[in-house]
């Protein structure tokens, strides 16, 4: 987006890329070119904002995220150590079974 000065007078142009060209397309002239760049420097920096606003969001998400996927972690390792205390085991990263001829009553 650009207000371009000519020795003619002010003139507003959008560029914008087409298959990888940057295509400028006449938006307006005089006064009306000058309003025209206000509101889209108004727009541009409203986008900007809320990009910042979810990208900041999107952080504090990642960060809920992994502190879930760590207390995941710890409950899969504490039911682990629990099972193998019981005298269970994992046949081939399978279900755990209860292992052979064990009669433990140590409650």
């Amino acid at each position: 987006m650009a207000l371009e000065m000519r020795p003619d007078g002010i003139y507003y142009y959008r560029a914008r890329k087409v298959g990888g060209r940057v295509i400028k397309t006449y938006e307006s002239a005089g006064q009306a070119a000058i309003v025209a760049a206000r509101i889209a420097e108004q727009e541009r920096a409203a986008r900007q904002a809320t990009q910042a606003t979810q990208r900041l969001a999107l952080a504090a998400f990642d960060a809920e995220e992994a502190m879930l996927a760590d207390l995941c972690q710890r409950t899969e390792r504490l039911a682990q150590a629990t099972l193998l205390e019981a005298g269970y085991r994992r046949h081939d990263r399978g279900g755990w079974r209860r292992r052979r001829g064990r009669n433990d009553t140590t409650d």
